[in-house]
């Protein structure tokens, strides 16, 4: 198994409120997201998270560099949905909203962007298209799934706007104005965050839609979270196409979006905005850094394990797993940290050396507590420093 793994929950959890964020039976959300209070769980992909002055350098030599052997890196595994070919971004705003300008430019940008043409282009994406519409609605002081639904309908029902054609992705921007609900949790306050779901018209058409939270009123940080949000949905626009499984307990199955499961990496620039990644399932084949666009200068770096990352194990046991260092270029060593993850148990991971290099190994051994019960997991997170990405790894209970 790989020894990659990406952000393996923590877009479903509200740090700051403590309050989990998976989605309610009947409840058509599927992502929740908040860049700020996220951030700090970095649970994130082994690859450049942080700006690249904070990375490991590369050595002065890099001549006839080869990377140690891996596994390769896992793909986003194709449900039965489709995608967004040529994707018809239609920003949606309430009256009032400051940034208004500032958004209809954006989904302008974006759906000429070689940014698009790049993270969807293996997944069959293409250029898009955009119209703005500014609704003479105020903003409302919430909103959650259910009532965005009923007003996105209700305004393709009066013609305000355009219905959906199979292409068309609904982009709703709210300010500090509002407050997004999520069973009990909130997108703002507590930082710009984003949302995705499905909503249907009156005559039972779906169509897909994202809500970029604007919570301070800070243009870069609701630009990151939208156009992680649009490499989300472009991709996966019904919740059913193209996701990245990540381990978890049964109880709590999760999967990520393109998007997600490059959240906390390096942005990419084009324009004068600063754009998240998106994960690519032939690059991860290659053994090359998955998320793109690549940052010029980033070095990809991560562990394999043998015989698994997640294995099983006996209650009581105590089991063992050898990680070996990788990279594609030429580093200084990392730094391994061991943090919990919230799983049913704790497995009590411990390392018997806290760097890594290219082709270097370390072992982690793991004991299960011999209360555990069949099926249950448990699961630690690996930190890589001095920037904030991880695997994680672990057992459950046969």
């Amino acid at each position: 198994m790989s020894g990659w793994l990406p952000a393996w929950r923590a877009q479903f959890l509200d740090i700051e409120n403590g309050l989990p964020l998976n989605r309610p039976a009947g409840m058509n959300v599927d992502r929740i997201m908040s860049h700020r209070t996220l951030m700090l769980m970095a649970l994130a992909v082994a690859c450049g998270g942080q700006p690249l002055s904070s990375l490991p350098a590369k050595t002065a030599d890099s001549a006839g560099f080869i990377p140690a052997p891996h596994d390769p890196l896992p793909a986003l595994e194709r449900g039965q949905g489709r995608v967004l070919q040529a994707p018809r971004l239609v920003t949606v705003t309430f009256a009032g909203y400051e940034l208004q300008a500032e958004a209809e430019a954006f989904g302008s940008f974006l759906a000429g962007s070689q940014w698009l043409r790049t993270i969807g282009a293996e997944y069959g994406v293409g250029a898009g298209s955009s119209t703005a519409i500014r609704l003479s609605d105020k903003p409302p002081p919430t909103l959650d799934a259910n009532s965005l639904n009923a007003l996105l309908a209700a305004r393709i029902a009066d013609g305000t706007l355009p219905p959906p054609d199979g292409n068309t992705l609904y982009v709703v921007y709210t300010s500090t104005l509002t407050w997004f609900l999520q069973q009990g949790g909130l997108i703002c306050p507590g930082g710009s965050g984003h949302v995705q779901g499905v909503g249907a018209t009156a005559q039972g058409t779906p169509f897909p839609w994202i809500v970029g939270a604007d919570c301070f009123g800070d243009l870069d940080d609701l630009v990151l979270d939208v156009s992680l949000a649009v490499a989300d949905a472009v991709t996966d626009p019904f919740l059913d196409s193209y996701r990245l499984p990540v381990p978890a307990p049964a109880s709590a199955p999760q999967q990520l979006g393109a998007g997600a499961a490059c959240l906390g990496t390096a942005s990419a620039a084009e324009g004068s905005y600063k754009l998240a990644r998106s994960y690519s399932s032939q690059a991860a084949s290659a053994g090359k850094n998955p998320c793109l666009p690549v940052v010029a200068g980033e070095v990809f770096y991560s562990v394999s394990a043998s015989p698994a990352l997640v294995q099983e194990a006996a209650a009581g046991s105590t089991v063992t797993v050898d990680l070996t260092g990788w990279s594609d270029a030429a580093i200084d060593s990392w730094v391994l940290i061991p943090s919990a993850a919230a799983t049913d148990f704790d497995p009590q991971m411990a390392l018997d050396r806290v760097t890594m290099t290219n082709g270097g190994h370390a072992t982690a051994t793991f004991t299960v507590p011999a209360t555990a019960q069949p099926g249950q997991v448990g699961l630690m997170a690996l930190f890589y420093a001095p920037f904030e990405s991880q695997v994680v790894l672990g057992v459950v209970v046969r």
